[in-house]
């Protein structure tokens, strides 16, 4: 079992996409919010290095503590957005769906996931509202703001690579 999310970069205009970040662990909201945050940190906003940026931050974090083979892979990505191109990704990353990321002078996420009607799974978009709410929750989880023992993804970060993560 798995807690799997594509991730998928693109810019505005959807004119250049990136190939698809697989994540067979981590791929909820509260996880992947996390790891764009780093990525941002590390100053990386261009899509033709995002994917790889954000491979690298999500190895970075599921290796800390030895090495593992299948917790992240890359897919060819899609010639554009839209639910037919994204039906495919949903599927492989059931649990969480699809994270599209449009870098810009502002960072949004678009969601894919999967939704089951009559015995059959198709893809749905979430609307802006519900990302946001989604994104609202994310930042209330512990995986952001830390447990009791003040272990998060940023705290992570910021003691595997602390002069990157001071900067931001």
């Amino acid at each position: 079992m798995g807690n799997r999310a594509c991730v998928v970069f693109t810019n505005e205009k959807q004119t250049e996409i990136s190939p698809v970040c697989y994540l067979h662990w981590n791929g909820g909201a509260e996880s992947i919010y996390a790891f764009l945050d780093e990525m941002e940190r590390r100053q990386c906003g261009r899509v033709d290095y995002a994917a790889a940026r954000f491979a690298h931050i999500v190895a970075d974090f599921m290796d800390q503590d030895e090495a593992g083979s299948s917790s992240l892979g890359m897919f060819n990505g899609p010639k554009k957005i839209d639910l037919e191109t994204m039906e495919p990704f949903a599927h492989t990353a059931d649990d969480n769906g699809v994270f599209v990321v449009i870098l810009g002078e502002k960072r949004l996420v678009r969601r894919f996931v999967l939704a089951s009607g009559n015995g059959k799974y198709g893809v749905t978009e979430l609307s802006k509202r519900e990302v946001e709410q989604e994104r609202r929750e994310a930042y209330r989880h512990e995986y952001i703001v830390g447990n009791e023992h003040g272990h998060s993804i940023p705290a992570t970060f910021a003691r595997l690579r602390p002069k990157i993560s001071q900067y931001g």
